[in-house]
């Protein structure tokens, strides 16, 4: 307690320093060198902070995750990394020093048996990444797969041990959209949003594409959802029904079609339902078909699915619709899986096989990735995780609504976070997209540490 007492009074002297080391390196050197110190100063204070509070490092996560890959595209030169990676990188290194920076604890141990599945699929993942053809590659996939877990064995880590922290960590996941949606409306502002066939693309102050954006609105306007159902007070209710709308207008507005279906088809009906068998299902299975009829009647929804036109529909015009070439990989992907089903080519070599045939980074679907990467064996451990935690969170959720609505609250976010994701999965990278699944893992971990309300 006391050396966080002395740090926190050191705090503003130490921020002085850094500017005045950061304006002496621009000085000395130039602009680029000097801004790459300061980045290595700040870094450096951030895993300081890390060693004394380990919770520091699931904030800086989410901070991360809410620039919304906006520097994916940003290449360092001399290393196969992009700024975002390097961000990544920091993620990771941040969280495994706060672990192992403290003793191995019972609330540690929980933590790792929650997660036990992923880390192994993780670990799998990297040992076929040595020993197939694209190490590089593949470590670089297994950086991206592993850093949401050890966040996520953290946070939970954090929780159990201090009630504090989950009431930290939800606000934080409900701001996160703060920061790209302000930025999208100083675009709109300024008119620096460029807008196309497929969505918008913001050009001033971050790059965040709409689909990226999309993805990443998913877990939080899951966890607003279940605010808005499980919250008592009708003020409260009321307020988190309006963020829910204004998500769900941002998502529809991104042209976002596997994000837009999964909000309309999945998270928006299970809002509502309560039955299998009810007059209440009903009525929502209308609801969501009016939406959906709604949906597709916009000219920009009919462009990014028939870009030839809807005149004359008939049957034959739903093997037209556009998948942007996904058909296209999924045949190859498949065709080469197949030629080694068990334990696949190795980590990395979906996007090395996709590049050489179409110049694309990955299959724009995780189930074929995995199985063209590691094969029947990876896929397995893919489905368990993921759908172990589908079980999980479903069992924990319907049990806890008949005695703590609270605790249901939570696992009915992260059952519909963990869904959304896994439906993702069929069209996108999602899986490798740490800013949409750092906030999944972080809610895993609300929901896992709601069992001791």
């Amino acid at each position: 307690m006391n050396q966080v007492k002395s740090f926190k009074s050191l705090l503003p002297e130490i921020l002085f320093g850094v500017f005045i080391f950061t304006l002496g390196a621009v000085i000395a050197f130039n602009f680029n060198l000097g801004l790459a110190i300061f980045g290595a100063t700040i870094g450096l204070l951030i895993l300081f902070a890390a060693l004394i509070r380990p919770r520091t490092a699931v904030f800086v996560a989410l901070l991360i995750s809410a620039l919304s890959g906006a520097f994916v595209s940003q290449p360092i030169s001399g290393i196969p990394i992009s700024l975002s990676g390097v961000f990544t990188f920091f993620a990771i290194i941040l969280g495994l020093t706060a672990l192992i920076s403290r003793p191995l604890s019972t609330a540690t141990i929980k933590a790792i048996k929650l997660n036990f599945v992923f880390i192994v699929f993780a670990v799998y993942y990297g040992f076929r990444s040595l020993t197939g053809p694209t190490v590089v590659e593949g470590l670089r996939i297994t950086l991206l797969i592993m850093t949401p877990v050890i966040i996520g064995v953290l946070a939970s880590q954090e929780m159990f041990k201090r009630w504090k922290t989950r009431r930290e960590v939800e606000l934080g996941l409900m701001l996160i959209p703060i920061i790209p949606v302000s930025v999208l409306i100083i675009n709109l502002i300024f008119n620096s949003l460029t807008t196309s066939a497929v969505g918008f693309k913001t050009t001033q102050l971050l790059s965040i594409g709409g689909r990226t954006l999309a993805l990443l609105l998913l877990p939080i306007l899951a966890l607003y959802i279940a605010r808005w159902r499980y919250t008592p007070g009708i003020v409260q209710k009321i307020s988190y029904m309006i963020a829910s709308l204004g998500l769900t207008s941002t998502v529809i507005t991104s042209l976002s079609r596997t994000a837009s279906v999964i909000m309309m088809a999945f998270i928006w009906p299970a809002r509502f339902f309560k039955r299998f068998f009810s007059a209440s299902t009903f009525a929502i299975l209308i609801l969501v078909a009016s939406f959906f009829a709604l949906w597709l009647s916009l000219p920009q929804v009919q462009a990014r699915f028939f870009p030839t036109g809807i005149e004359n529909f008939d049957l034959a015009k739903i093997k037209s619709i556009d998948t942007q070439g996904r058909t296209r990989l999924w045949t190859l992907t498949w065709n080469s899986a197949i030629e080694k089903p068990i334990f696949g080519h190795g980590g990395g070599f979906s996007k090395l096989l996709v590049r050489e045939a179409y110049r694309l980074d990955h299959p724009h679907n995780e189930y074929l990735r995995v199985f063209a990467d590691t094969g029947i064996v990876g896929v397995f451990l893919l489905l368990v995780a993921w759908g172990g935690r589908i079980l999980h969170h479903f069992k924990k959720w319907r049990s806890a609504q008949k005695v703590h609505s609270r605790t249901a609250m939570y696992h009915f976010a992260a059952l519909l976070t963990v869904g959304a994701v896994c439906l993702s999965f069929v069209t996108d990278n999602t899986l490798a997209y740490v800013f949409v699944t750092i906030p999944t893992f972080c809610i895993f971990s609300l929901a896992d540490t709601s069992n001791d309300l």
